[in-house]
């Protein structure tokens, strides 16, 4: 059952009768057990999306020029202040638990991503001069291919598990369907 748009439940009920000791009857027992799972999509529109988005726009810095490594820096700086201005929102909007969360550890992820393009810029902006300039693009090509790779990896291990909402929420519109069918 769709119970609104940020929820749904799966409900299963078991009915038992148990005797007690000290009656003759047995007395009917019902378990109900509810399944709820988050509708992720709002989730994925407000936070996610703009996540990837900003670990897309670092390319940009593996574009710049060698040796021009205050334009490098400061794509991967406002993508830095992007990202941590997006996880505060995160914080705001996701219900407080005492435990580290799944986007806890893929914000965490993303930040790393982008400090490693901020630390191979440096490193190439320190090799500019001393190694052919064929060299560093070819660092460049092969560290913006790590980092995409990089991107996509720690994106699909995110986003696989919440699609099983897609399951529930399939599954729960069936139902409803037979049961107006059936009425």
């Amino acid at each position: 059952v769709l119970v609104s748009h940020e929820m749904i439940v799966k409900t299963h009920l078991y009915e038992y009768y148990t005797a007690y000791e000290d009656s003759e009857d047995p007395y009917p027992e019902v378990i109900v057990r509810l399944t709820l799972a988050r509708n992720p999509w709002y989730y994925i529109m407000r936070l996610v999306m703009p996540q990837i988005l900003l670990s897309i726009m670092e390319l940009t810095s593996f574009m710049c020029e060698c040796d021009a490594i205050a334009d490098r820096f400061s794509i991967s700086g406002t993508i830095v202040l992007s990202e941590i201005a997006l996880y505060f929102i995160a914080v705001d909007m996701l219900p407080k638990v005492p435990y580290v969360t799944r986007i806890d550890i893929w914000f965490s992820w993303c930040f790393m991503l982008v400090f490693i393009s901020c630390v191979q810029n440096g490193i190439n902006y320190m090799l500019h001069g001393s190694v052919a300039s064929e060299l560093l693009q070819k660092i460049d090509i092969l560290s913006a291919i790590g980092y995409m790779l990089g991107v996509i990896l720690v994106t699909a291990w995110f986003m696989f598990p919440l699609f099983a909402f897609e399951r529930y929420a399939a599954e729960a519109n069936k139902k409803k369907l037979a049961r107006k069918q059936a009425d």
